[in-house]
């Protein structure tokens, strides 16, 4: 230790000189180059200058002067070591908590296995990795040591490796139960972020036998991950848990392991049981406290506000989901891939756009049935768009086979495929799919589905007056979800039926209406079908002109909807994670584009040009 001679030989001198100031309870040096300076000393006198700067100075700040004045191994420095990093750890200051373990790590003799791992914990936190690893391997083979292997697989975007270590390290009889319980809740966690909601649903119930609330009451994260498994599949069978942790998130300031922990998923259920309002003003409170704690919830609510709007704006939803996409890879966030690329790649092939086929490619990259199935839909998807019913039918009788009654897959196609099926003439596999999705409407009693049913009814009824209560109850169904574009593909089904019926006047208002919000929704394969049934009814299919879609680039578009809908460039920003001053350029390019000289010229044109109405928000 330092003694009092040394405090007045070489502290108080450099105070009087300026070369060191205090500061609260620790002496700094005045200016970086007298801190350059003092490196330079001959190693015995800088030890000993920092030895009397560790004495003057209160932990833990102390700790890097201890480390620096130590001629060897040293438990001082090393327990001043370690609660430099705890109190770096307790306020998110990671790297500098893997500075200080690794620091102890060299003047502990020999190194202790749990500070090894301490700082493993801390490199994964800080997303190294390579580092982490690197620890890892100077420790034994047992369960923490194979849990924080997992975590690193995690960090590195190898989202498979880590669900598997967590699952065997979670059966391992071996394994101390709190970490039992703990590689569990990562691991579905995991199969979560792989889409696997089948095996969410199987761990989450499975693991706590015959009564699965009882645990999740006492487990919130497991909670929450049931909670997500019922979003994804359309309906959430607790709302009081979706309102509670939705207003959790409202509060003042949210802290951020509620952000972390909650946001995602009440995000993504909001968004999926048609909750728009809720989902902006949770995106708007939360998005810029995430984007400063917990920057991977960012994507998390463009996802959710892209599986919410692509109810009714293709063109928009999809454009978040990619943007999602980017973020995940700028940000190596790859766990978020699979939910924003299966969002991504159903939105592009519903709008028959160039990047389908890319896109559910990429999706099967994924090795899990549910990725799989999704990107089978999404070619399913173009191929129906096209009339390439064979085609599309196939695919979606595989989907259904392994899926029959299943919501894991966050869609169902049972609609479109007994739609295909009577095209075909297929009338056992439209009546049999059809009771399967009755099978689901018991398990759930979701509204989606309820209105999927009358659709179906609509198409299967040789009864013309039970035909129009069918898709009249079906279309209003839709529509009061938010549902638009599915809303006017059952107006197109019905203006097709009443047709072959001879009532052509209310047919042609049926392809009125339907092609209108198939228009503004960016749906252009299913406008074709809309024009072709037009022709068929003798209507004068107006002359659309060059659109706004057409001109814009899917963002500029979401401005420009936006700025018509009367927000300010601040309201716009929250929405689409973008600043103030971006919105404003943004708007200056869609006024330039369409030109037209501000905000009441842009809502002129949107009078006539249906790409610049609101569908969904």
């Amino acid at each position: 230790m330092i003694g009092t001679g040394d405090l007045e030989g070489l502290v108080t001198p450099a105070v009087e000189r300026d070369l060191v100031v205090w500061r609260d309870d620790e002496v700094v040096f005045a200016h970086p180059l007298i801190r350059n300076a003092a490196a330079q000393l001959p190693e015995d006198e800088r030890r000993s200058l920092h030895g009397a700067l560790a004495a003057v100075t209160g932990l833990p700040q102390a700790a890097w002067h201890l480390a620096a004045a130590a001629r060897g191994p040293d438990e001082t420095a090393v327990a001043a070591l370690d609660l430099l990093a705890a109190d770096a750890e307790a306020r998110g200051a990671h790297l500098t908590a893997l500075r200080a373990r690794q620091r102890a790590l060299d003047l502990a003799d020999p190194p202790d296995p749990r500070r090894l791992l301490a700082a493993a914990r801390s490199a994964v936190e800080a997303h190294l990795p390579g580092v982490a690893d690197d620890l890892l391997a100077r420790l034994p083979d047992d369960p923490s040591t194979r849990a924080t292997a997992a975590q690193s697989a995690w960090v590195r975007g190898d989202v498979a490796t880590a669900r598997r270590r967590w699952s065997e390290i979670a059966q391992d009889p071996t394994t101390e139960p709190p970490l039992a319980r703990w590689c569990r809740q990562r691991a579905a966690r995991a199969a979560f972020r792989m889409y696997d909601i089948p095996a969410v649903r199987h761990m989450t119930t499975g693991a706590v036998g015959e009564d699965p609330l009882a645990l999740l009451d006492e487990d919130p994260l497991l909670r929450l991950i049931a909670l997500g498994d019922a979003a994804i599949s359309g309906f959430v069978s607790a709302p009081g848990d979706l309102d509670r942790y939705a207003n959790r998130l409202l509060d003042e300031d949210p802290d951020t392991e509620t952000i972390a922990t909650v946001a995602e998923v009440v995000a993504l259920a909001l968004a999926r049981t048609g909750r728009a309002g809720e989902l902006s003003l949770l995106s708007e409170r939360v998005s810029d406290l995430a984007a400063q704690r917990v920057p991977h919830v960012v994507p998390a609510l463009l996802i959710a506000r892209a599986a919410q709007r692509t109810r009714g704006d293709l063109v928009g939803g999809t454009a978040m989901a990619r943007e999602a996409l980017a973020l995940a890879e700028e940000w190596e966030l790859h766990e978020h891939r699979p939910f924003a690329l299966a969002i991504a790649a159903v939105g592009e092939a519903s709008m028959d756009g160039p990047d389908a086929a890319h896109l559910a490619q990429d999706m099967r990259r994924y090795p899990v049935p549910v990725a799989q199935a999704v990107a089978d839909y999404a070619d399913a998807l173009v191929h129906y768009g096209r009339g390439e019913y064979t085609a599309a039918r196939d695919l979606l009788v595989a989907i259904h086979d392994q899926f029959p009654s299943d919501l894991g897959l966050g869609f169902l196609w049972h609609p479109d495929l007994v739609d295909i099926a009577l095209r075909l003439e297929d009338h056992d596999l439209a009546s049999r799919v059809a009771k399967d999705l009755e099978t689901v409407d018991a398990i759930t009693h979701s509204p989606w589905v309820t209105a999927a049913l009358a659709r179906i009814e609509g198409l299967l009824t040789t009864d013309r007056d039970i035909a129009d209560v069918s898709f009249a109850k079906a279309i209003d169904g839709f529509d009061a979800q938010g549902y638009t574009i599915t809303a006017a593909r059952c107006r197109l089904d019905w203006a097709e039926r009443l047709r072959r019926d001879r009532r052509r006047s209310l047919a042609r208002a049926q392809v009125e209406q339907a092609r209108r919000a198939l228009v503004a929704g960016g749906a252009r394969r299913w406008v074709q079908r809309c024009e072709v049934e037009a022709e068929a009814l003798g209507m004068a299919i107006p002359a659309t002109g060059e659109s706004a879609a057409s001109v814009l680039t899917p963002r500029e578009l979401q401005v420009a909807r936006w700025l018509v809908a009367g927000l300010t460039f601040k309201q716009i920003g929250a929405r689409l994670f973008l600043s103030p001053r971006t919105v404003e350029a943004h708007g200056q390019t869609v006024y330039r584009k369409l030109q037209v000289r501000g905000r009441a010229e842009l809502a002129q044109l949107a009078q006539n040009d249906p790409t610049l109405s609101t569908p969904g928000s």
